[in-house]
C-alpha cells in the first residue's frame, strides 16, 4: 500500500480496510471527516479515474496534493448533518450509488 503522511490512522487498520476493498469495485465514496486528507487521497486511488470521493468537512478540506486536486475528489464544506450539505451531496450523487461511507471523524460540537 502507498504511504501518505497525512494519513492519522493506524497503518495496519487502514491496511486491512484496503485489502478487504480491494475486489469490491468500489466507485463511490463518501468520507465525513476529512482533517488533512490521507484518506481521501487513497479512496481516489482506490476509486480509478471513473469513480467519485465526495470529502465532507466542517472546515475547508486542505489535503496536500501532489500537483492538481484529483478530479474524483469532491469537497464539501459544512456539517454533514446540515440540509444544506446533505442536498449538495444529494445533487452531485444524483441516483448513483453510495459504495463506501467513510465516517472518519463525528464530534457533537454543541
Amino acid at each position: 500500500m502507498r504511504r501518505y503522511k497525512n494519513m492519522l490512522q493506524k497503518p495496519n487498520e487502514i491496511e486491512a480496510l484496503c485489502s478487504f476493498l480491494a475486489d469490491k469495485k468500489i466507485k463511490t465514496i463518501i468520507e465525513i471527516g476529512v482533517e488533512r486528507g490521507g484518506t481521501t487521497i487513497l479512496w481516489a486511488n482506490l476509486v480509478g479515474k471513473k469513480g467519485k470521493v465526495f470529502a465532507i468537512d466542517l472546515y475547508s478540506v486542505q489535503p496536500v496534493y501532489r500537483g492538481e486536486k484529483p478530479k474524483e475528489i469532491t469537497e464539501i464544506v459544512g456539517d454533514s448533518h446540515s440540509l444544506g450539505v446533505v442536498q449538495v451531496l444529494q445533487n452531485h450523487l444524483g441516483n448513483e450509488r453510495v459504495d463506501l461511507l467513510f465516517i472518519d471523524d463525528y464530534r457533537d460540537w454543541k
